[in-house]
């Protein structure tokens, strides 16, 4: 039989003899093994799924190749029907950011339809990707382009009737601001 002896980490002893407590004082501990087992190598353990064969693994490549490529293309098609609503001048980037934050584009869609009835039809609507320096934060930013008198209210209206109600799902990283021409 071969002799095992292990220094286990743990508190400080304590005098409750036969307690698991000295089991991890930090106190050397003889294990005895069997000859025959203490040199036998390890064997790795098995994963929890195991795979069966190269086609299996083909399938499983390709099973995850279409998610991803579906999410991709919904998230394109999400972006071009956005690029009609709002005029986005760095589109790339703004579509990048869009794929990895999609309820920031169920706001986009939601806030639309709003900025229409309240600014009326004609309203310019620009969406940019901004980087705060301060924080080194990226963030969106719609700009309500509109030379109307009452804009300043017109968008208080917004914030009230609408956005205020939404902003926590932004998550800090979408804001409405007003911009003249």
């Amino acid at each position: 039989m071969a002799t095992w002896i292990q220094s286990l980490p743990g508190k400080q002893p304590t005098n409750r003899s036969g307690s698991l407590d000295l089991f991890w004082s930090g106190l050397q501990t003889e294990t005895n093994v069997p000859q025959h087992l203490s040199q036998q190598p390890l064997e790795p353990v098995p994963p929890f799924e195991t795979v069966q064969n190269a086609a299996q693994i083909k399938e499983m490549e390709t099973e995850t190749a279409t998610r991803w490529f579906d999410m991709h293309q919904q998230a394109n098609g999400a972006f071009d029907v956005l690029a009609g609503l709002y005029e986005v001048p760095n589109g790339r980037a703004v579509r990048r950011f869009l794929v990895r934050r999609r309820p920031l584009r169920g706001l986009l869609f939601d806030a639309y339809p709003r900025i229409m009835k309240i600014f009326g039809e004609r309203v310019n609507t620009e969406l940019k990707l901004i980087e705060d320096m301060d924080d080194n934060l990226e963030r969106l930013r719609v700009s309500i382009v509109s030379n109307r008198d009452d804009a300043r209210q017109a968008l208080e209206r917004f914030d009230e009737e609408w956005w205020l109600d939404h902003v926590q799902r932004a998550e800090g990283l979408l804001d409405f601001v007003l911009r003249r021409e």
